[in-house]
């Protein structure tokens, strides 16, 4: 499932073909499945009402760009859908508009000086395969590499979105709304909405976060290690995670032998962030796969990290349906 949902494209607020294949997924999974007006999937699982709501969000879209003019040497000018980094852009292959139209990014002092060349010569050769207001995504695909790691686009939160799918295979016996959001990377806009329409008392956020374990940082600045398992969150620049909620992640995971590690920077910030205070608020907590080079035309993950992440979720809710946090 990773593979299909990392290749597939779904820049910030362009999220339909992830959103058609997870609904493919989970047909028959799920009691109740709908779009909102933001474009966020909601699935529903009507268990036993005497167990708090619980509500997991994993956010659909990537970081891309969108085409802002086409000039008269044909070239394309484009700005950031989402945080990309600057540096790491030059050279790089990307997919233009609804036909996929191939192009490469040459990247300059700044947005405004930089653009995309697909190959033509004029304006008008451009404007007959490109318009003003096109998506565009990293031309990235997914392949192994050593071991159990991974490298693709999109990791986050295609990773979570994977976990969710996932989990939601199963049928759980108490109310549990499985929300696929969009539009995160520019302001956690699809969560938002969801959370005010759902009303959870309990909030869990699956994120694709940064991992830092490289040979340039030392390790006491590691924000999390590949293959170290889920990471758990305490804080970032938009929550300060629900205690008792996350320290039960933390034992269930110990209790279970399941490998986790924390996520040891405050920085950045992800759905949560809305989840917490919409409406009368939630407990909320994060729980993330490590993902190297997130923002970035490919990624890195490991694949058993993905699956302690699957099992950690799978034994919380298993704790939920026994009463655990009624």
């Amino acid at each position: 499932m990773l593979k299909t949902l990392t290749n597939l494209i779904g820049v910030c607020g362009d999220e339909k073909d992830v959103r058609e294949f997870i609904k493919q997924s989970l047909s028959g999974k799920v009691d109740q499945m709908d779009v909102d007006p933001l474009g966020s999937l909601i699935t529903y699982q009507n268990g036993n009402t005497q167990h708090p709501k619980v509500m997991i969000v994993a956010h659909m879209d990537e970081v891309g760009f969108i085409v802002t003019a086409i000039r008269k040497d044909g070239t394309i000018s484009f700005t950031p859908s989402g945080g990309v980094h600057e540096q790491v852009l030059s050279s790089k292959t990307v997919k233009i508009g609804p036909n996929r139209i191939p192009g490469i990014v040459r990247m300059e002092d700044s947005f405004e000086n930089s653009y995309i060349d697909i190959g033509t010569t004029t304006a008008d050769e451009t404007s007959q395969l490109v318009a003003v207001g096109d998506y565009i995504a990293f031309d990235t695909q997914y392949g192994p590499l050593y071991g159990t790691s991974v490298k693709a686009k999109a990791l986050d939160d295609r990773a979570g979105c994977c976990v969710l799918a996932s989990v939601l295979q199963k049928k759980w016996d108490l109310p549990l709304y499985g929300v696929f959001s969009s539009q995160e990377e520019v302001g956690e806009r699809g969560a938002l909405s969801a959370s005010y329409r759902v009303k959870p008392q309990i909030g869990i956020v699956l994120e694709g976060t940064v991992c830092s374990d490289l040979p340039t940082v030392e390790p006491y600045r590691h924000s999390t290690t590949l293959g170290n398992g889920p990471a758990i969150s305490i804080a970032d620049n938009t929550s300060c995670f629900d205690v008792q909620l996350s320290e039960k992640l933390c034992s269930l995971a110990e209790e279970n032998g399941i490998p986790w590690q924390r996520r040891r920077i405050m920085g950045g910030g992800n759905d949560g962030g809305v989840v917490h205070i919409a409406g009368e608020g939630a407990r909320c907590a994060t729980v993330s796969v490590p993902c190297r080079y997130i923002h970035s035309s490919v990624s890195v993950a490991n694949l058993e990290d993905l699956r302690h992440t699957i099992a950690l979720i799978a034994t919380f809710l298993e704790y939920v349906e026994k009463g655990g946090l009624d």
